[in-house]
């Protein structure tokens, strides 16, 4: 058990990279207001201009999509080999994201019908989970590309990159 959680720390430490979590997060952010105003438009063009429940459901998919491209951008930016620093910096970019759309787009208050603050919960928890699942993909991407991508001086293959160990 204190392997595994030595195990968590170590990737923890190496997977908090500030550069790749917000490049990562503003491409996420950028992906999620694209595809808001796409749900918009569509909804204010398809009948008498009143966003309804579609929206709601919308918002949820398009924060889901945007996460999970936000974590696979992270994943890859980040450079490590371990799906499990994929994942940690998925989930690091998640809790950036999120914060940054709170403070851009506000928060759903009470004066919003409850509908649309379940809906809040279940984008910011399905999200979580693409975001996870981005960085993981993201890592494996990055574990593919071609090394001349990552021009680093003095490493000759990806095995010898920092931060990565082979078990």
């Amino acid at each position: 058990m204190a392997r595994v959680i030595d195990e968590v720390a170590a990737s923890a430490a190496r997977a908090w990279t500030w550069s790749a979590v917000l490049k990562g997060g503003f491409t996420g952010l950028a992906v999620f207001v694209v595809l808001r105003y796409l749900g918009a438009a569509i909804g204010a063009s398809t009948g008498d201009g009143v966003l309804a429940e579609g929206f709601a459901a919308w918002n949820v998919a398009a924060q889901v999509l945007a996460l999970f491209v936000a974590g696979m951008v992270t994943g890859f930016v980040h450079g490590s080999l371990r799906p499990l620093d994929g994942a940690l910096a998925g989930t690091f970019t998640w809790a950036v994201v999120i914060v940054m759309m709170t403070g851009l787009l506000g928060s759903p208050g009470l004066q919003v019908a409850e509908p649309a603050l379940w809906g809040a919960l279940a984008g910011a928890v399905f999200s979580l989970s693409a975001a996870i699942a981005g960085g993981i993909l993201g890592v494996q991407r990055a574990r593919r590309a071609p090394l001349a991508q990552f021009p680093l001086p003095g490493v000759s293959s990806p095995g010898n990159w920092p931060g990565s160990r082979k078990f």
